[in-house]
């Protein structure tokens, strides 16, 4: 816990599925939001009769047979998705819901009190999230009391911390499984360095072949248990399916305590037992007991899940599995050694990099960053290809974009198009890899239905101008913007008329460049 001081100002916050933690530098020490077992903080919300509970306060209400909270998790998928939340009757705003536990995390960092005022974050955030999720976990941690936020990719923010604990950084590619609560993140990531203007510079190059799969998280490794232990008996199976949100919620705890318990003891210890008080008859609890064979079927089959994962992250990186040079690990279920050795031989001539706290990585990572700043970098040219075939570069590669005051250095291009064959102009947005010139990848076609302007006297057709804008957003997007004279849908196409339209590309490849030290963007 960290005390209060108008001189932090900086901060880094991992809001994870299941757990969360915020962070900061306090005299060149990391303090972090911890439980007394050196755990991050549930991400949990328990409500009762309009008051709000969170975190530690909030599980134990989960788990306490009688308490009648109803209980919220999985707050950080709901963002982005829906604008209401509902549990029993009652209804809940997600954006609401995140603003209360930032707060709450917020407390926490700075010993109870409010955050000091011009307080930055950067907040790590899955791979391929939708830009909607971004954009909702930024109103949160507005409203919760933060001035500014950054986001950087989860893995790459815990590669940042590991290589940083590093004599000598790996020069080859280093694969990232991030195995947390609700999904598993796998991306490959190099160490890149040179000049750029005549600057030195070093970062973590995203080698765009991040992957994501919902389903495979801690929390549903614990339904995946109660599901089995459940398919022997109909009756069993009844009986937890008329239960309500909290009771299963509370059957879910138990199954984690002790799946937990298992993977890092080897042993099944106090939490075998995971029955209800409520369950009746007595008979039923024989249904609801852990054993050896429960936990070790569940981590095979999700094992094997993540190893196809990684192994076709790897081929869509033009790599073999014997390319990569070193693996992270991190997340709840990479703390477990059984876990780990299941998924260190994906890529046989790897080593593991070894990082304290597994499931701080994140957090650590990104606390680094807001301490001493980072530039966001174009890991390729962007080129635009026109409908005539031809394409020319628009941004080239190490392109520093400006993010002071929220004004983003963009560019623009003005086509004339004379070709009329088509009642549209078409445009391919895409990159051209730094290693291999060239060969163009198209990320997104562009098309822009035009009215084409004639003369009723000639009846010859004018040529007309197509506007492009290319510009990183502060969501780790790039917006495509073309304005022209489009044909609306559903008229005759006698009227011109101007519109914009905006694509976001989430496959444009980026280079992390943190600063040498303190520097005031």
């Amino acid at each position: 816990m960290a005390e209060k001081s108008d001189t932090v100002r900086r901060i880094g916050i991992d809001f994870g599925t299941t757990n969360s933690t915020a962070a900061t530098f306090l005299q060149q020490e990391m303090h972090e939001t911890l439980l007394a077992g050196e755990d991050p903080i549930p991400s949990v919300v328990a409500y009762n009769q309009e008051e709000y509970f969170y975190g530690q306060e909030a599980m134990e209400k989960m788990r306490d047979p009688g308490d009648t909270s109803l209980i919220i998790t999985n707050l950080k998928t709901m963002l982005g998705r829906s604008p209401e939340h509902r549990v029993e009757s009652e209804t809940f705003d997600p954006v609401e819901l995140a603003t209360g536990f930032i707060r709450f995390l917020l407390r926490e960092l700075f010993g109870g009190e409010e955050p000091p005022p011009g307080l930055e974050a950067v907040m790590g955030t899955p791979v391929e999230f939708l830009p909607s999720h971004r954009e909702a976990l930024c109103r949160a941690a507005t409203a919760a009391g933060i001035d500014k936020v950054e986001f950087v990719y989860e893995p790459t923010a815990a590669v940042h911390y590991a290589l940083s604990r590093l004599e000598k950084i790996p020069r080859g590619p280093v694969a990232v499984i991030d195995w947390g609560g609700g999904t598993v993140d796998i991306t490959i990531v190099r160490f890149s360095s040179g000049q750029w203007k005549g600057a030195e510079w070093e970062g973590i190059e995203d080698l765009n072949v991040n992957a994501r799969k919902d389903g495979l998280g801690g929390g549903d490794m614990d339904r995946y248990i109660c599901r089995k232990a459940l398919a022997g008996s109909a009756e069993a199976q009844d009986w937890f399916d008329s239960q309500n949100r909290s009771i299963q919620s509370q059957v879910y705890s138990s199954i984690e305590r002790g799946k937990i318990h298992y993977l890092e003891k080897g042993k099944l210890g106090p939490f075998a037992d995971f029955s209800h008080p409520s369950i009746d008859p007595p008979e039923l609890e024989k249904h609801f007991r852990l054993t050896p064979e429960l936990i070790e079927s569940c981590v095979e089959n999700f094992s094997e899940q993540v190893r196809r994962l990684a192994l076709r992250t790897t081929n869509t990186a033009g790599l073999n599995t014997g390319d990569i040079d070193h693996v992270l690990l991190i997340g709840g279920p990479c703390r477990s050694a059984r876990v780990r050795g299941k998924l260190n031989d994906i890529w046989p001539n790897a080593k593991e990099l070894s990082v304290e706290h597994r499931q701080r990585a994140t957090v650590r990572g990104c606390t680094m960053l807001a301490d001493t700043g980072f530039d966001l970098r174009l890991g390729a040219d962007i080129a635009v290809r026109q409908f005539d075939g031809k394409y020319h570069r628009a941004l080239e590669r190490m392109q520093k974009f400006d993010r002071a005051d929220g004004k983003l250095l963009s560019a623009r291009f003005r086509y004339r198009v004379t070709d009329f064959t088509d009642q549209q102009a078409v445009f391919d947005i895409g990159y051209i890899p730094s290693d291999e010139h060239g060969q163009y990848q198209g990320l997104e076609i562009i098309q822009v239905p035009v009215v084409h302007r004639r003369f009723s006297q000639t009846h010859t057709v004018q040529p007309y101008d197509v506007t492009l804008k290319i510009g990183l957003d502060e969501l780790l997007y790039v917006s495509v913007t073309a304005i022209g004279r489009i044909r609306p849908e559903g008229t005759s196409g006698a009227e011109d008329v101007d519109v914009e339209k905006t694509v976001k590309l989430s496959k444009i490849p980026l280079i992390l460049v943190p600063r040498k030290g303190e520097e005031d963007e």
